[in-house]
């Protein structure tokens, strides 16, 4: 394809040298570049890409895309450079000409937030695929892809490979696909190359407000989610019950319809919930799509927060073309999600509950959740990640002393951190009073172990903060270990 083509799909850029040769492939990482590859260069965390610019030119790209015009301008010979604003949105647009817009072939639904966006994911993706529809699924868990399950790698992947796995599924027959955005995906414009159908907006509490300058800036870059709904019958889900949910009609665009969904309060919403009942079976409740009759609904999962997300899929359901007639016959087939308030039931009358809450809000919220399904015993294992946000620290320890009655201080993602300093910091959090209720483990199996081998008929367990990866994160190497598998094998152990 000739570098002018792909060129055109860009609103704002300047061209140094000529547009006229032949690409090969886009790359951003100089050292898969190969002979005729576009190389794009944008300046992150950890080191500035336009430093191997000079690199990606003696390997023979066959131009370069960037923020920084080069000192001087002092360029290659005969190799263009095209300066945009934002080189990881240009990458996003180019790599969707690239692959012939994939988007367009598909009907495309984006959630974000700040919690339950993986699970509304999954049970819109299960809605969709109960229906007939063939849909592909981009998520923090994992990538499903023409019949493939890959782990995720990010929440949200770069342009590059968001664009070829949307044109895998178009190649391979998929009519949808579910992407789970990320606030951070959303700033840089990884997602700008495609065209939305559909979006779903969760909630939003503190989080990465080390990379977010405030609250307001980290709800802003959510709602960048609703300039990337072109299609003219568009449809934006927001969860009502939020606070930042009730603000989104200020930024609506005029061609998005939005649908309002929550739990039953002072004012008619399009799509909503009553009289919900909460057990360690699951939860029951009555819905209501506008004039239709309610509906009784019964699922498997556990919590409020689970019926919030179930009503954002319902609507993106019905908005992607599926009949309120026939989702009134689908919900009960919905999976438990993985490392989503997954539950494991104990031959020794106690449950475990692996879950993903790795924020103050999100343990909080997860802790009054459990407390209220009655427990006889609430028992926590949670830690805090390394080379992020310090600040969260004694704050999770707070809330995880306050919301349970004993507490198992373990390692998360330690990072390149020395765990000594992450226990310190969220030691300052924990009140003096807690006692003999605080246990500080640093082998997270151990840990687990010990919360199980305590727990009897009744009590509930709760491995937090983890949920569903699969590897811990210890001095620059990712090692085997899944929560889940931990806690199966250590009640498997139990019917020996």
């Amino acid at each position: 394809m000739k570098l002018r083509q792909l060129i055109r799909a860009l609103e704002a850029y300047h061209v140094l040298g000529p547009t006229g040769g032949e690409v090969t492939g886009l790359s951003y990482d100089s050292r898969d570049l190969e002979p005729g590859n576009l190389f794009f260069a944008w300046k992150g965390s950890r080191f500035d890409g336009h430093s191997f610019a000079d690199r990606a030119y003696e390997k023979g790209a066959s131009g370069v895309v960037g923020e920084i015009l080069p000192e001087g301008l002092r360029l290659h010979p005969g190799v263009p450079f095209v300066h945009v604003p934002s080189t990881r949105s240009a990458l996003s647009v180019m790599a969707g000409a690239w692959y012939h817009h994939p988007s367009r072939s598909l009907k495309v639904a984006g959630v974000t937030g700040t919690n339950g966006k993986t699970t509304t994911c999954y049970f819109l993706h299960s809605f969709l695929e109960m229906s007939g529809f063939r849909t592909g699924l981009l998520g923090t868990v994992e990538y499903r892809v023409a019949g493939l399950q890959l782990v995720a790698t990010r929440t949200t992947p770069e342009g590059l490979e968001l664009q070829h796995f949307l044109a895998r599924m178009r190649d391979s027959g998929s009519t949808h696909a579910v992407v789970e955005l990320s606030s951070h995906s959303l700033a840089q414009g990884r997602a700008d190359g495609i065209r939305f159908d559909v979006g779903i907006f969760t909630n939003l509490s503190p989080e990465h407000l080390d990379f977010h300058a405030s609250m307001e800036e980290y709800f802003l870059d959510k709602c960048l989610l609703l300039r990337l709904l072109k299609r003219p019958s568009s449809y934006f889900v927001v969860n009502w019950d939020d606070p930042y949910g009730r603000r989104i009609p200020k930024f609506l665009p005029p061609h998005v319809r939005l649908i309002r969904c929550g739990i039953q309060g002072k004012e008619a919403l399009d799509l909503e919930a009553s009289q919900v009942k909460l057990s360690l079976s699951g939860t029951e409740f009555w819905v209501r799509w506008r004039k239709y009759p309610r509906q009784k609904v019964r699922l498997p999962h556990l919590g409020e927060h689970n019926v919030r997300n179930f009503l954002c899929a319902l609507a993106a359901a019905w908005a992607l073309g599926i009949s309120w007639k026939e989702l009134t016959t689908l919900w009960e087939g919905l999976p438990q999600v993985p490392g989503r308030m997954e539950r494991f039931s104990s031959r020794r009358g106690f449950t475990v509950v692996v879950d993903y809450a790795h924020t103050e809000e999100g343990l909080r919220y997860l802790l009054q959740t459990l407390r209220a399904l009655g427990p006889r015993k609430l028992s926590l294992v949670v830690g805090c990640g390394g080379n992020r946000d310090r600040t969260k620290r004694p704050r999770m320890a707070q809330v995880a002393v306050e919301g349970s009655d004993r507490v198992y201080f373990t390692a998360d993602n330690p990072r390149d951190e020395p765990l000594e300093k992450i226990f310190a910091d969220m030691q300052q959090g924990v009140p003096p009073h807690a006692g003999k209720k605080v246990h500080w483990i640093a082998d997270r199996k151990e840990a687990i172990g010990l919360a199980i081998a305590d727990a009897r008929e009744g009590d509930i367990v709760c491995v937090a903060g983890k949920g569903h990866e699969r590897t811990q994160e210890i001095a620059g190497q990712f090692l085997p270990f899944d929560d889940r598998e931990v806690v199966r094998w250590l009640l498997s152990r139990e019917s020996r």
